[in-house]
């Protein structure tokens, strides 16, 4: 006669099931992880050779982006992701921006992320770049490009005042797109990586969909908006019908 094993559900409530069909049930699902663990192997190795065959195109792309007059500044005012983080003065340095370029590393090891630049007013770099890599451990490492601002246009910095002149806030200047190389964050950088590069083309004609996390908010009012106000409607019809 086969022995019962207890498991315990999320409840916490106890059931019972023959040890056999237990210990079977461990077996399939041993099988099924080791299957995961090949597909994953299999999964990287096919990324691999296509991001390496993608290289030639994807720098054929930039050859022809070049062309285009202010190809990568419309692209990232197109892109909800960036444009909600440059100011005027920004976009007016981003005007320079003659290439982008997404590096990623063999094994899933990290990414650059490059900037390449015009002579400008704004700083000294040709390229400025953020690079993400993952060590063996599980972690995170971030490193930026130190920007070589020239005299007085750090845009990351409030400009000083002149007597009664104009001045920008400093809340406003919090928002330059430029901050975004000096701090730790990675979400952005994830996200050019894995939509921006790919999809830029759509993204300049205006053809790439992206939903921000506001918008998604906002909808969601609105459809409760909405509902309540057909209710609203629905209830005065039953009040005029009681009349």
């Amino acid at each position: 006669m086969s022995a019962n094993k207890k498991a315990k559900t999320e409840s916490g409530v106890e059931s019972e099931a023959p040890e056999e069909f237990l210990s079977e049930l461990d077996s399939v699902q041993d099988k099924l992880e080791k299957m995961n663990e090949e597909a994953a192997e299999k999964i990287l190795e096919v990324e691999k050779k296509y991001n390496e065959l993608k290289q030639p195109l994807y720098k054929q792309r930039s050859e022809v982006c070049s062309k285009i007059p202010d190809f990568w500044l419309t692209a990232l005012q197109n892109y909800d992701y960036t444009a909600e983080l440059m100011t005027e003065e920004d976009l007016k340095a981003f005007k320079h921006l003659k290439d982008f370029w997404v590096e990623e590393y063999d094994g899933l090891k990290g990414y650059k992320i490059s900037f390449t630049f015009e002579q400008n007013p704004y700083f000294l770099n040709q390229t400025i770049y953020k690079e993400v890599k993952y060590s063996d451990e599980g972690d995170v490492v971030v490193s930026a490009s130190d920007i070589l601002w020239k005299e007085g246009k750090d845009l990351t910095r409030p400009p000083k005042v002149k007597g009664d002149g104009k001045k920008r806030k400093e809340e406003e200047m919090g928002e330059s797109f430029f901050r975004w190389f000096s701090d730790q964050e990675t979400d952005l950088a994830d996200t050019f990586k894995d939509d921006f590069w790919p999809n830029v083309v759509k993204i300049y004609h205006g053809q790439h969909e992206t939903i921000s996390e506001f918008e998604e908010l906002d909808g969601e009012g609105e459809g409760d908006e909405a509902e309540e106000a057909e209710e609203g409607e629905d209830g005065d019809g039953e009040g005029e019908e009681d009349a």
